[in-house]
């Protein structure tokens, strides 16, 4: 954890400047832990962002200053973002482990029940492993829960909610399961040939976890907003697409490229009559 907060720091430093000197590197290094760190120490972690990550720091001995090189070998906003995450939970441990008053000053939405956590453990080595497993999963609207065969891929969340993406074995369609869904995983042993990429870049194109039907063209939906909206979409985007055409007094237009889904409808809905769909190949009820 401690390297991951010290990388991120790094990362965060080269995001604001492109070339950055000895020192500003190793403050940046020791910011997390408000102390300064050796340059030998720098230099270990900077083999490890090399080999683990794909971040390379290279020194220009011309301008005596470094700069980053990424061979992406991870999603640099998908590290950066689970860094975060793990940022504020430590902040939030360290919180309570200081004083325990501060539970009383903590409200959480409800997660995983006590025992799934085992799940997580059981699914991410089947990921790495590239093992099918049977999961006895009960859907939301279902009365019961069913097994079903699937290649576990990776893990989504979606509004504070934890979800399996897997490729189900049977049709080989991508299906998303609610982790909190989930009563049962057993391993058994057949290896299979991981489409993650593939699952990644279909859910990259949506919003939520519904991919809905396959007939449903990639196309820009461009909505207008009221313009004190703004700052609400400006924090908490519609999607990773979303691209600003007009800002003005009165008006506050984005763009987005996606696959119409029952959740973006969903999320433009909560906006009532300060959204308007103006374009796009798809009717918002």
């Amino acid at each position: 954890m401690r390297d991951l907060l010290r990388i991120y720091n790094v990362l965060e430093l080269f995001k604001r400047k492109k070339y950055c000197t000895k020192e500003e590197i190793l403050e940046a290094v020791g910011k997390s832990e408000d102390k300064t760190i050796s340059y030998e120490t720098w230099n270990r972690l900077r083999k490890r962002m090399d080999l683990d990550y794909g971040f390379e720091v290279i020194y220009d001995k011309a301008q005596d200053m470094s700069y980053l090189l990424e061979h992406h070998k991870v999603d640099y906003g998908q590290l950066m973002g689970m860094i975060h995450h793990f940022k504020t939970a430590d902040l939030l441990q360290r919180y309570v482990k200081g004083d325990k008053r501060m539970i009383d000053h903590l409200d959480f939405e409800e997660g995983l029940k006590v025992g799934q956590e085992s799940h997580l453990n059981d699914l991410q080595e089947a990921m790495l492993k590239c093992e099918s497993v049977v999961i006895t999963h009960q859907g939301y609207t279902k009365a019961t829960a069913s097994e079903i065969t699937v290649n576990p891929l990776y893990f989504k969340q979606y509004q504070n909610r934890w979800y399996l993406i897997a490729e189900s074995v049977k049709d080989k369609e991508f299906r998303s399961f609610g982790m909190d869904r989930i009563h049962d995983v057993l391993s058994i042993g057949k290896k299979f040939k991981s489409r993650l990429e593939e699952a990644k870049k279909a859910y990259s194109q949506i919003v939520g976890v519904t991919l809905g039907d396959k007939s449903t063209k990639l196309q820009d939906v461009v909505i207008l907003f009221e313009p004190d909206q703004k700052p609400y979409l400006e924090s908490l985007k519609l999607h990773h697409s979303q691209t600003v055409l007009e800002d003005t007094e009165h008006r506050y237009k984005i763009k987005i490229t996606v696959k119409p889904n029952y959740e973006l409808q969903q999320q433009i809905q909560k906006f009532g009559s300060l959204a308007e769909v103006l374009e796009g190949e798809w009717e918002c009820y």
